[in-house]
């Protein structure tokens, strides 16, 4: 796969997250196009005035469903899935299916895209911790949260 072309433009899938955001800072630091997918734009205006003038803000309200993404993605160099649940809630089956819908429809998106070369996907410290309320927990090299990954 080619790298992305100096000045390209690359879509930052929930943007408004504090991963997002430094990532998109080093994108634009770098000379690249960010265009960053927020479920409501209006509360996030602070963001325009943050980033551009190569950046711009589209409204993914609900990525897990299908095609909500489409949009938002053409003409892109490049792709970062930093979104994620904000289900405030256990990782549920309904909230992991939830997660594995909206990465399909990046991907599918993606697809679709003829100059897109790269996608990175931004995982969960859920995937290596089970948090439960008030126990201390670490995140070392041991196995992955088995109820996560049977869930």
């Amino acid at each position: 796969m080619s790298p992305i072309p100096p000045a390209g433009f690359v879509l930052v899938a929930g943007a408004n997250c504090y991963l997002a955001s430094i990532a998109m800072q080093h994108l634009l630091a770098t000379c690249y196009r960010v265009r960053g997918s927020i479920r409501d734009p209006a509360k996030h205006r602070w963001m325009l005035s943050n980033y551009r003038p190569a950046f711009e803000l589209v409204a993914i309200p609900d990525i897990s469903l299908p095609g909500a993404i489409d949009h938002a993605g053409q003409d892109a160099n490049g792709g970062a899935h930093i979104a994620s649940s904000t289900a405030m809630k256990a990782y549920t089956k309904e909230v992991i299916v939830l997660e594995i819908k909206g990465l399909m429809n990046l991907l599918e998106a993606a697809s679709m895209e003829k100059n897109l070369t790269r996608i990175t996907y931004r995982s969960s410290q859920t995937a290596r911790v089970k948090h439960v309320p008030s126990r201390k927990y670490y995140i070392d090299k041991n196995p992955l949260n088995e109820d996560a990954r049977q869930a």
